[in-house]
């Protein structure tokens, strides 16, 4: 996908051997490591080809939000971290020294997609986490139960048994569609536009007005609210573009 705002280099970070285990305690230490590592290689861009740390934004999705909090912990000054649906279990609750957090880069942006907590009524693992980590924090859809995605595993099961093989990619439903919704900010005309939502107010008819300067805006263009911080609710559809605006 070409991105036409910017002429950008993309380098993409391979740890699979470091993230794929069963044991999922050991893939969240390997987050240290392989943010170690890459660390490293931020600063040999920067010696190398004066590539400054003003000049980079980094990305990452679940165990790779942490790694992207690591480098920027390592680093000082990186101008930009998203963190996509940031892993929750072993990180929510910690120091901020452990996980991302919003002294990281100079502007930290989140997207919780899958905030419910990994064992709930509804026997739908959470995989992310409902703890604001940045200057600011979205939350699609409340933070859950995103639009097309099943909202108990009794309804996952019905989807796998109606012949969708893919149990794995159901029940983590909420977890991936981060990666739609960024991905489809970065060239979609239509804004994700954003509303201030106060945690204990998420789902709640509080959280639907922009802020008197306009609304936020969610996604691969929200360094246009610098200036901004707290935490935001967006609505959302069930297919892309999933914007609603």
């Amino acid at each position: 996908m070409a991105i036409i705002h910017a002429d950008v280099n993309v380098i993409v970070i391979d740890w699979r051997r470091g993230a794929m285990t069963l044991n999922y305690l050991q893939a969240a230490a390997n987050t240290r490591l392989v943010g170690a590592i890459a660390a490293v290689m931020v600063e040999k861009l920067n010696h190398t080809y004066n590539i400054q740390p003003s000049m980079i934004h980094i990305i990452g999705h679940s165990l790779g939000a942490h790694i992207a909090g690591y480098i920027g912990e390592r680093v000082p000054r990186i101008a930009r971290i998203t963190g996509l649906d940031p892993a929750g279990p072993a990180f929510e609750d910690t120091d901020s020294e452990v996980r991302l957090d919003s002294s990281d880069a100079d502007f930290v942006d989140v997207i919780h997609t899958d905030a419910d907590s990994l064992v709930n009524t509804d026997m739908q693992p959470g995989f992310g986490t409902k703890q604001p980590m940045g200057d600011m924090d979205f939350y699609p859809n409340n933070g859950n139960n995103q639009p097309g995605c099943a909202n108990s595993i009794g309804d996952n099961l019905m989807k796998f048994f109606s012949g969708n093989s893919d149990f794995v990619g159901l029940v983590t439903c909420n977890h991936i569609r981060v990666l739609r919704l960024f991905t489809e900010s970065i060239n979609t005309p239509c804004q994700f536009h954003s509303y201030p939502c106060a945690l204990e107010h998420l789902g709640s008819a509080k959280c639907d007005v922009c802020e008197a300067r306009g609304c936020a805006v969610m996604g691969y263009h929200a360094q246009m609210n610098r200036n901004r911080t707290g935490t935001y609710n967006i609505p959302t559809s069930d297919r892309s573009p999933f914007c609603l605006e």
